[in-house]
């Protein structure tokens, strides 16, 4: 069951929108999302997570969050919003687990933070920023439970991606922009979109 495109947003029929913080992350930085969201109804029959901007809270920017910890944030988020069953004891864990679909913009454009640091060194921060008028999207099937003991946890037990209606350029890496005298935005390719990754998988049960 594919969700409709990002770029079909306002969320689709029986979706509801919110907005979450969440951070710090590793390196104590923090960022913020807009997504749709889906606990199951008569209108939307399945969980699923439709997210199309992530804005950078730090000063000076923070650059792209981990993919591998924004996925499993989005997924902690979703436990605030929709009910995820508890993790079963021994092998037979995941049985009971939710299927969750996360559905990510797949066309976006570099955007590199350039200042000079407190040592002289030239900086670039760079951050991936969707291009939503492209129809490229990344599915993320996920099987999920929550684990009881603290601090609470979600449990991925399956995982598996899929890259839908790609109309960008392939990926390429920006080049290094030099320092002037203040810091600025730069933003890489200027004339077209490239295309991010889509690759997340965890071997395991598909969901029931």
């Amino acid at each position: 069951m594919a969700l409709p495109a990002m770029s079909q947003q306002p969320c689709p029929p029986g979706w509801n929108m919110t907005t979450v913080t969440i951070g710090p992350d590793p390196n104590g930085c923090m960022w913020e999302i807009d997504f749709c969201y889906s606990c199951g109804s008569a209108t939307a029959p399945y969980g699923g997570i439709a997210y199309s901007a992530i804005r950078d809270l730090n000063s000076p920017p923070c650059g792209q969050p981990s993919g591998g910890w924004l996925y499993e944030q989005l997924i902690l988020a979703y436990t605030n919003l929709c009910q995820i069953p508890y993790c079963l004891p021994g092998p037979d864990s995941c049985s009971v687990g939710l299927r969750v679909v996360i559905e990510s913009p797949l066309c976006f454009k570099w955007h590199v933070y350039v200042f000079q640091d407190s040592a002289g060194n030239c900086v670039n921060l760079k951050t991936k920023v969707a291009c939503l008028d492209h129809r490229g999207y990344c599915q993320t099937t996920s099987c999920v439970c929550f684990i009881t003991f603290p601090p609470p946890k979600v449990r991925i037990c399956y995982q598996s991606s899929q890259a839908y209606n790609v109309d960008c350029l392939p990926y390429e890496e920006p080049p290094s922009f030099d320092c002037s005298d203040r810091p600025r935005w730069e933003v890489y390719p200027p004339n077209y979109c490239i295309r991010d990754s889509c690759i997340y998988s965890k071997p395991g049960t598909p969901c029931p």
